[in-house]
């Protein structure tokens, strides 16, 4: 049986442990939910490797209701009603903490009494590839309940339920953070980028701002920012010139960087290679427009004969008159005073004057 996440309610417990389970899903990397409880065996569970322990005693118990973390960025929690949490029945809680040997993501905190905590009542980690869920408290179906009773329907308890296991059951095989576009422009066309930004649950967001520096061969920068579109991002940066270009998109979110980089070239425009298919239907279309002939390469030899007999076809010739003043020709006047200044000398030279 293959399975995508696996809930484990109060299990190992007293009477079942069932680690060779525990130790398929550590093996296969299935997500895993620990929902702890009085029938909790916390012995076991330390000492399984899981990637978390709790710290405390099963012979005690908390009375701990849940508060929302408002900074909690694993998933998408649209629902504006998730706040209600903390007026929901509390759950029933070891007494103890929770630590983690990884990052801890927590979605509620716990309030004992009238105090505010900082300990985990819903918390979200990953060791060795594998993602895990854990509730420290039993009770749950008191919230779907309370739910009802005060909305009329179950959203905010479908909610947190359905976002939970998805993030559990999602396998990481594809990147969080995506810039593409096309890989040749033209210089007249327009260069739109396209980027994409998804949480840990692979759902897409456009929370943060995303930056971009473009290089050209160069290494000249530009840099722009994309504009939030949906639930994603787009960036027009208009026409470049001819050349290669590389861009480093980056972006921040929930304490970690993302950085994206590509390439594309412009290239010059040609029109003539465009389209370098002969229409032929435009051709005869024009031939008969203008009262000329449209002939295919086999019947090139009847183009002599319509030329011959075509009456449109005459030569021609024309003259053009045209008038300049002499003024224009001032060059002219260069040689003219010469020849004028050497007949002169010749003369007195040979007694003419």
């Amino acid at each position: 049986i293959k399975y995508d996440k696996i809930i484990f309610n109060q299990l190992p417990s007293i009477l079942s442990q069932n680690q060779a389970l525990i130790k398929e899903a550590q093996t296969k990397k299935i997500g895993v939910w620990y929902i702890l409880g009085q029938q909790s065996n916390l012995n076991t569970l330390n000492s399984a490797d899981l990637g978390f322990t709790f710290n405390g005693g099963r012979s005690q118990a908390d009375i701990a209701q849940g508060i929302l973390n408002n900074e909690f960025g694993l998933f998408n929690l649209e629902n504006k009603d998730l706040e209600n949490i903390k007026n929901f029945p509390p759950l029933t809680a070891p007494y103890g903490t929770i630590a983690t040997k990884n990052t801890t993501n927590t979605l509620c905190y716990k309030k004992i009494g009238s105090v505010n905590t900082s300990q985990s009542l819903w918390l979200f980690t990953e060791y060795n590839n594998q993602k895990i869920c854990v509730i420290a408290g039993e009770g749950l179906w008191k919230w779907k309940l309370a739910n009802y009773e005060r909305f009329q329907n179950h959203d905010i308890f479908n909610t947190l339920i359905h976002k939970s296991a998805q993030y559990i059951a999602v396998q990481k095989n594809k990147e969080n953070f995506k810039v593409y576009s096309k890989s040749i422009f033209n210089t007249d066309e327009q260069i739109i980028l396209d980027a994409e930004l998804y949480n840990e649950s692979l759902e897409p967001i456009n929370t943060p701002e995303v930056s971009i520096t473009i290089k050209n061969a160069s290494n000249k920068s530009f840099n722009f920012v994309f504009s939030k579109l949906n639930n994603a991002y787009q960036l027009n940066v208009g026409t470049m010139n001819a050349g290669s270009y590389s861009y480093e998109a980056n972006t921040l979110f929930n304490g970690k960087k993302y950085t994206a980089t590509g390439q594309f070239v412009v290239q010059s425009n040609n029109i003539e290679l465009i389209n370098t298919t002969a229409n032929h239907q435009l051709l005869k279309t024009m031939s008969q427009q203008t009262k000329g002939k449209f002939v295919v390469p086999n019947q090139i030899d009847d183009l002599y004969e319509f030329i011959k007999n075509n009456k449109n076809i005459k030569a021609s010739s024309f003259l053009t008159t045209s008038y300049k003043e002499f003024i224009e020709f001032w060059w002219l006047l260069i040689p003219i005073l010469f020849l004028l200044a050497l007949e002169w000398f010749l003369r007195k030279r040979n007694g003419g004057y």
